[in-house]
């Protein structure tokens, strides 16, 4: 699974979302890849996905949530998404 947060330097939700997200990932034990859109990577992304505004969560090329949610909607999003074994 492929998860990637994508942020602007100039985003203040994108600051909080980036320390959410960071913090959960970490918790379930899962990689999170923060990318700016100033990146090439996180351009092309964004224009990809169709992707307007950020912070926006990406899992498996998939526009999952956008903005920063509360942290009980995080988890329980993040926890539908792992793939069952």
């Amino acid at each position: 699974m492929r998860i990637v947060l994508l942020v602007s330097n100039d985003c203040t939700p994108c600051h909080a979302a980036e320390r959410l997200w960071s913090a959960l990932c970490t918790e379930m034990n899962l990689t999170l890849q923060i990318v700016g859109t100033e990146q090439h990577e996180g351009s092309a992304l964004a224009h990809r996905l169709n992707v307007n505004s950020v912070p926006a969560l990406i899992i498996d090329d998939r526009v999952v949530s956008v903005g920063v949610p509360a942290i009980e909607a995080a988890r329980t999003l993040l926890a539908t998404q792992i793939p069952r074994a």
